[in-house]
């Protein structure tokens, strides 16, 4: 669908094929409910430089590259989705901000959930598992937020981040809900105690991040 806006398509399995099995370019104020679409070359569902698109309930698996990319797209909403068994990525946000991503599964990919220059964008309670490197990858982004995610059984890292500290990429917001291999997942930026009153944290961590502490 391309230059379309309340557009919804609904309730159906696409058959595979060499590209995307739901593109949307250019999109606004659309909904992707329930579709299923697996075994693509290139991506399950693709949005390109599309906005308030509500994507929910759909099955995005093995397919070659992504289950679910999006490209240039903002404002978004992506909740209930499974992106399973791709080659490379379940989720992908490649310069896309301010999207809401709640409830969505991308195990056993080689990349569970992945940003790329992507900033403030949100992900609650994902559920990432066995993906092959990692299960949430963050680069080159920023300000991006996670609550009650849970990572476990990734071949790398559970999470990773990297970028330029100069360009703020560091700078994520991690509440104590998030959870890697069933125990917390702390991750600080500009965290800083006193000698007299330090933070203090013990028992239950899965992994530690203090930058700028």
């Amino acid at each position: 669908c391309v230059d379309c806006s309340y557009v919804q398509i609904k309730n159906a399995t696409l058959a595979p094929n060499n590209y995307a099995g739901v593109y949307f370019l250019n999109t606004s104020t659309s909904t992707i409910e329930n579709i299923t679409v697996n075994s693509n070359t290139n991506s399950g569902i693709y949005l390109e430089n599309s906005t308030s698109v509500i994507l929910i309930n759909n099955i995005a698996n093995s397919v070659l590259k992504t289950g679910i990319y999006l490209a240039n797209s903002s404002y978004n909403e992506l909740a209930g989705n499974q992106a399973n068994s791709n080659g490379q990525h379940g989720i992908y946000l490649q310069e896309s901000n301010y999207n809401n991503l709640t409830g969505n599964t991308a195990n056993y990919n080689d990349i569970g959930l992945y940003f790329n220059f992507a900033d403030n964008n949100t992900s609650t309670s994902a559920i990432l598992e066995g993906n092959n490197k990692y299960g949430l990858y963050i680069q080159n982004s920023t300000n991006n937020s996670f609550s009650n995610n849970t990572i476990t059984g990734s071949g790398i890292y559970n999470f990773y981040i990297e970028g330029d500290y100069n360009e703020g990429h560091y700078n994520q917001t991690f509440d104590e809900t998030n959870q890697v291999e069933g125990k917390t997942l702390y991750y600080f930026y500009n965290h800083h105690g006193t000698v007299n009153n330090p933070y203090v944290y013990e028992n239950n961590i899965g992994q530690f991040w203090c930058i700028d502490c």
